[in-house]
């Protein structure tokens, strides 16, 4: 797998498993903000050592959180997470 050049991209979409539950992260690097969708509305606060190797480290991110569709259970959260994925790839907005 080809490594992505971080420069060259403004936005990504990044996929977290952490304590065997799914979120994504979504990184604006023009704005340098990083805004956190959990389907469970956790806030994490450890995502930071994935992305320290690709982020400039001489800037200030901001951390933002978004309210997505809640899941009503404990054992969704990966389809909860690429469903609203695929909705911020087509449409700019979340699953609802």
């Amino acid at each position: 797998m080809e490594r992505i050049n971080s420069k060259e991209k403004e936005k990504w979409i990044v996929p977290v498993c952490q304590d065997s539950h799914w979120y994504y992260l979504k990184v604006d690097v023009t704005t340098q903000e990083i805004t956190q969708y959990d389907s469970l509305n956790r806030r994490h606060t450890h995502y930071g050592a994935y992305l320290n190797p690709y982020l400039r480290a001489n800037h200030t991110w901001k951390n933002k959180y978004e309210t997505i569709q809640r899941q009503d259970n404990n054992c969704d959260c990966g389809l909860y997470m690429l469903a609203d994925v695929r909705a911020q790839v087509e449409t700019g907005t979340t699953f609802q």
